[in-house]
């Protein structure tokens, strides 16, 4: 996926994706399918 991909997706109302991968500092930092589904869950 790509970084501006990444960047538009909210994982509720207050969190978006980018702020918990960081992919500035660290750009191979995707999370699999199972990850974000968690990070979804947890949000």
């Amino acid at each position: 996926m790509k970084e501006t991909q990444i960047n538009n997706i909210r994982l509720s109302a207050h969190f978006q994706l980018n702020e918990f991968l960081r992919l500035d500092k660290y750009p191979d930092n995707v999370p699999t399918i199972y990850q974000f589904a968690a990070m979804v869950y947890g949000c």
